[in-house]
Order: C-alpha cells, then sequence, then structure tokens
C-alpha cells in the first residue's frame, strides 16, 4: 500500500514539471519510482495506475510474468513470429509481410546471438562504433548511441 501511494504521490508531483519542460523544450525530470516508465516524457494518473496493478499481479504472481517476452525478432527471424501455431505470433508481422511492407535480411554474418555480437567482424566494428558514435560525436558533439 505504501509503495502504491508513493508512486501516486510521484506521480502527481512531477506532472506539472513535465508538461512545463515539454512546453519550454527542455528535458523533463527522471521519476525514481517510475523509472522504468522514465522513456515517456510523462506519466500520467492511468498510467501510474496500470503500472501499479502490473507491479500487484506481478507479485501476487511471485514476480514470474503470465507469459515469456517473445523473442528477439533478429535473434528467431520472421518464421518464429508468423506461424500462426508459435507462441509469439505476431500479427502486425505477418500482415507485414504479407503486403511486402517488410523483408528478410540475413543478419547472420554480424549477429551471434540474442545477446549481442560476440566477436564482432570488421564490418560491424566500423559501422556500429566508427560511423554511429565515434564520428556522431565529431560531426554534433553528441550520440545517439543507445536512444531510441
Amino acid at each position: 500500500m505504501r509503495l502504491e501511494t508513493d508512486i501516486l504521490s510521484e506521480v502527481h508531483a512531477l506532472w506539472q514539471p513535465c508538461i512545463d519542460c515539454l512546453r519550454n523544450g527542455e528535458r523533463p525530470p527522471d521519476y525514481t519510482l517510475l523509472a522504468p516508465l522514465n522513456h515517456r516524457a510523462s506519466v500520467s494518473l492511468q498510467v501510474a495506475t496500470d503500472y501499479i496493478l502490473r507491479l500487484k499481479k506481478l507479485a501476487g504472481n511471485n514476480w514470474v510474468p503470465e507469459q515469456p517476452p517473445r523473442p528477439a525478432l533478429g535473434y528467431v527471424g520472421f518464421d518464429e513470429v508468423v506461424r500462426r501455431d508459435a507462441t509469439g505470433f505476431d500479427e502486425f508481422i505477418d500482415k507485414s509481410l504479407t503486403e511486402a511492407r517488410f523483408s528478410t535480411v540475413d543478419q547472420s554474418k554480424w549477429l551471434f546471438s540474442h545477446s549481442g555480437m560476440r566477436i564482432p567482424s570488421e564490418d560491424v566494428f566500423n559501422h556500429s562504433y566508427k560511423e554511429a558514435i565515434i564520428n556522431r560525436l565529431k560531426e554534433l558533439g553528441r550520440s545517439q548511441f543507445g536512444q531510441y
């Protein structure tokens, strides 16, 4: 109960400051108890309430989610998410493939496991590290590495 009260207090305390920052083109303050939702510019009361309900449900289930997360698409490929009997079936991806909005790209040359590149090739190093991070830092004074 106390956590719920504290989360709702945080939402009420930061709602207006977040809105003000967005209006002024400034970075909004980070949430503490709602840190997993910091990817949002602001958290509404409804979003916080949904978050609290999910936490309660997880706690009641011994912190085990009801279903495992879908495997990373780059790891399993489209086959695993477009088979209607597959655990991770995704209707949006299935429709996008059917309508040729998506196409398959063999990434096996670069990606070796879901957890990342165990031994990146020179191509991956040059593209991912040099072009996307170092050159951007030089050109822009900042990098979007790790950003959405």
